[in-house]
Formats: structure tokens, C-alpha cells, sequence
């Protein structure tokens, strides 16, 4: 099972994921072919390295969380406009 939370802070979107997966996170050089091994270095670089994780004993399991700039909410930038499809 896998639990995903996104939470919107004044200056950033945290997002929270829970598994109950053994186990510390671990950044990997997958293979350019390779279909795993990128969640972590995707994550680094969108959080600029402002990410971490903590373990959760009683289910075995972890919770990651990174922390995403956000604009600020009056931003014009931030508004979705209507476009014709």
C-alpha cells in the first residue's frame, strides 16, 4: 500500500509518500535502459535537495516527503486561463 499526501504551505507544496516497503530510500545509477531506479534523483532535483524521509517501525515501513516551491497565491502567473481545447 502506498499513502500520498500533498499539503499546501504559504511558500511550498510538501508532499508526503508512505510505504510499507523495508528499507531506507537510496539514490541508484540505473541503466539508461533501465525502468526503475529514478524516483529519488527526480525528486532531488525538483526539491532542490530539500527532501528527506523517516522511518515508520510499526508497519516496517517509510515515509518520504519533499518540499516544492510554490508561488505565491495572488501570482497572475498562478492562475489557470481558459483555452479552447
Amino acid at each position: 500500500m502506498i499513502i500520498f499526501a500533498i499539503h499546501r504551505r504559504p511558500d511550498e507544496l510538501r508532499i508526503t509518500v508512505w510505504d510499507n516497503g523495508p528499507g531506507q530510500p537510496r539514490a541508484t545509477e540505473p541503466a539508461p535502459d533501465a525502468e526503475t531506479g529514478r524516483g529519488l534523483a527526480i525528486v532531488d532535483t525538483l526539491s532542490h535537495r530539500k527532501w528527506g524521509w523517516w522511518p515508520t517501525p510499526i508497519s516496517a515501513g517509510k515515509v518520504v516527503w519533499a518540499a516544492l516551491p510554490a508561488p505565491a497565491a495572488d501570482d497572475p502567473d498562478d492562475r489557470q486561463q481558459d483555452t479552447p481545447c
